[in-house]
């Protein structure tokens, strides 16, 4: 028959192994992170908050100033430039105040994005429109109207840039110039 200190002690062995493990497992996790760029960064910052959590849980103490560090660390390529500029602050910063500037950041960065589409969008709309034109009007109806090129049709006050979008007929002397 086993005796309770011997139970009680295979009991501790086995415990404290797992959790030795487990605090390993956490740390791996830790380490292991890595922020990518097919995601938010807001996302990820809670996914590196969750590990955190663990790391407490495990009775493990990180201080404030490692977390902000290793969360700087583990911004994703793009972000290189803002993770310099962080890391060359000298003020120390809170976990919670750098997490609020990765959201601004982020949210700047988002409508950049939205408005340099709205822009690219804007010149594939004129390029289709050239194109469209251009298969509708015939070289020979173009030069028909005697206009050398399809350029100088679109554009045909060329000699005075300023004033291209006048029709032909109009010039500086008729707009009281």
């Amino acid at each position: 028959m086993v005796n309770a200190k011997a139970l009680w002690e295979s009991l501790e062995r086995k415990y404290k192994t797992e959790d030795a493990g487990s605090k390993k497992f956490v740390v791996g996790k830790f380490l292991d992170f890595k922020m990518v760029d097919s995601k938010t960064v807001i996302s990820q910052v809670q996914e590196f908050q969750l590990i955190l959590h663990d790391i407490h849980a495990e009775g493990m103490v990180l201080g404030e100033s490692f977390q902000v560090a290793a969360l700087i660390e583990k911004l994703p390529p793009t972000w290189k430039d803002f993770k310099n500029y962080l890391k060359h602050k000298r003020k120390e910063m809170k976990l919670e105040d750098l997490i609020l500037r990765l959201r601004i950041e982020e949210d700047n960065r988002q409508s950049e994005k939205k408005a340099g589409n709205y822009h690219q969008e804007a010149k594939a709309n004129v390029v289709e429109q050239v194109r469209i034109l251009k298969e509708a009007c015939s070289i020979d109806w173009v030069e028909s109207l005697g206009v050398e090129s399809f350029k100088e049709m679109i554009f045909p006050n060329k000699d005075r840039r300023a004033n291209y979008w006048l029709p032909k007929h109009k010039n500086k002397a008729s707009l009281g110039h």
